[in-house]
């Protein structure tokens, strides 16, 4: 991350590279460099909160990647803080619930069969990300469209008896694709989308609290890093090094495109100015740029937001 970018950034870029590395897949295949095929099927589509690691007590997240009818990726962001966190050694285990939200609450999933988890501890690591691959095929099959949660509870262990639970989740959808759908996110009724495109892995972000970010952000499948796009609340930059060029969305909505030390992929494209606080940045994308980068960009350009006359949000 270039030192130079806003303390919100950076928390913002914290809360969206707790993802997976490049070594999975998401069941669908790579961006296509020729024309791409009718949309169909079912898609998996993660969701987070604009929090960070460092902001939970005992410094833990959970995201999700990866996502399939099947199965997915969970990966557990772990963030030390030396004035307050765990007083043990936090682990869990294997067992996992997948819960469904219907009419506005959370109901548990029944598993197909009576299932026995193995009695094992996982330590879950100091400052750092682990990630397990979880296939719950045998358990609930092929799940249809509709929006999950899994949860896992992890411990803080200090000696036998002498422990404390909590349950994390991490959220995802799994939506029916059509050509035209689109991947969106929306707050206080301001709404913001970008196309859906085959070969490309999205994840939705939810604000925690009333006036916090929430947006898209999109990457190759297999890849790591993303482009987002998400409402901020506020957003500063710093001068230094940095070079600042107009850009427009397909629909016409202007911004500022800018870029540190001439830099091979801009760092940020400010829309805050006159459309209510929209920002799109790019975290850790370096390193596929120069190959799927057209692509990227072609589905800013052709994002949708409201301007601040429609929303209601201050710049």
């Amino acid at each position: 991350m270039n030192p130079k970018r806003s303390i919100l950034a950076l928390a913002l870029a914290a809360a969206l590279l707790a993802g997976c590395d490049s070594a999975a897949g998401s069941g669908t295949q790579r961006p296509a460099e020729s024309s791409p095929a009718p949309l169909s099927g079912v898609a998996g589509i993660g969701r987070t909160n604009d929090t960070s690691a460092w902001q939970d007590d005992w410094g833990v997240k959970l995201t999700v990647c990866d996502v399939t009818p099947t199965g997915l990726t969970l990966v557990c962001t772990q963030t030390e803080d030396p004035e307050r966190g765990p007083s043990g050694s936090l682990q869990t285990g294997s067992a996992y619930v997948i819960e469904t939200l219907e009419n506005g609450e959370w109901n548990e999933l029944v598993p197909a069969e009576d299932w026995g988890w193995t009695a094992e501890a996982w330590v879950i690591p100091e400052d750092d990300t682990v990630r397990w691959t979880v296939d719950w095929s045998a358990l609930y099959g092929a799940l249809p469209a509709g929006s999950y949660r899994i949860g896992k509870t992890v411990m803080d262990f200090r000696a036998a008896g002498d422990l404390d639970e909590t349950m994390y989740y991490a959220g995802f959808d799994l939506v029916e694709l059509q050509d035209g759908y689109t991947v969106s996110a929306e707050q206080n009724g301001v709404r913001v989308s970008v196309p859906y495109v085959d070969g490309w892995e999205y994840c939705v972000v939810e604000p925690a609290e009333d006036d916090g970010s929430f947006g898209v952000c999109w990457r190759p499948v297999g890849e790591d890093g993303w482009v987002a796009l998400c409402w901020q609340n506020g957003f500063g930059v710093c001068g230094t090094g940095l070079k600042e060029s107009p850009f427009r969305l397909d629909n016409g909505t202007s911004g500022q495109m800018g870029v540190y030390d001439n830099d091979g992929v801009w760092s940020f494209i400010s829309f805050s100015a006159a459309h209510g606080g929209f920002v799109a940045q790019t975290h850790g994308a370096g390193g596929w740029w120069a190959q799927y980068g057209d692509g990227a960009m072609a589905i800013l350009k052709a994002a949708d937001f409201p301007a601040p006359a429609e929303s209601g949000a201050d710049a």
